[in-house]
């Protein structure tokens, strides 16, 4: 498979060979009428003056080739630097998804880890006050106990590959 830079210049070469070799065809031909019709000095000039010509035809067509080569070069870095800016903010917007997957999880099981011991607490006590069961500061802190565990213990973040990693495969 070519990149866009080899295709270039493989057209380049290509279409040069081309140039070239219809030149040399030209001038044989022309060379060759000349000198059949006529083997004066000035059919020897004429003949340079048209290889001149033709010769100057081909470095314009040559120039403007090297240049339209370097206007396909820069678009191609352009493309190439907006998908490392594309890939580098997906990235990142996904890390930050993770993260927030994490969080979220830990919440909701902390959450039920009070839960199940609120309801354990109830039971033991009986038909008791539901708001004696435990102070504010004791919830907070079992809470936080349970979502201190789970961000240590548990990971439900998909991995997310660093850009390194993307820009590899």
């Amino acid at each position: 498979m070519f990149s866009a830079m080899e295709l270039t210049q493989n057209a380049v070469d290509g279409f040069t060979a081309g140039i070239r070799s219809l030149v040399e065809q030209r001038a044989a031909r022309a060379e060759m009428e000349a000198v059949t019709r006529q083997s004066s000095a000035q059919a020897w000039a004429d003949y340079a003056k048209r290889l001149e010509r033709e010769r100057d035809e081909l470095r314009q067509a040559v120039s403007t080739l090297l240049e339209r080569h370097e206007q396909v070069r820069d678009q191609l870095n352009t493309v190439q630097n907006c998908y490392i800016k594309y890939t580098a903010l997906l990235v990142s917007r996904v890390k930050g998804l993770d993260e927030t997957v994490q969080r979220k999880s830990a919440n909701e099981y902390a959450y039920e880890k009070l839960r199940e011991h609120l309801v354990q607490l109830l039971q033991e006590q009986g038909a008791g006050d539901a708001h004696a069961l435990t102070t504010d500061d004791a919830q907070v802190e079992f809470l936080k106990m349970y979502w201190d565990y789970f961000m240590e213990h548990n990971d439900v973040r998909q991995g997310v590959p660093t850009l390194a990693d993307a820009l590899k495969t």
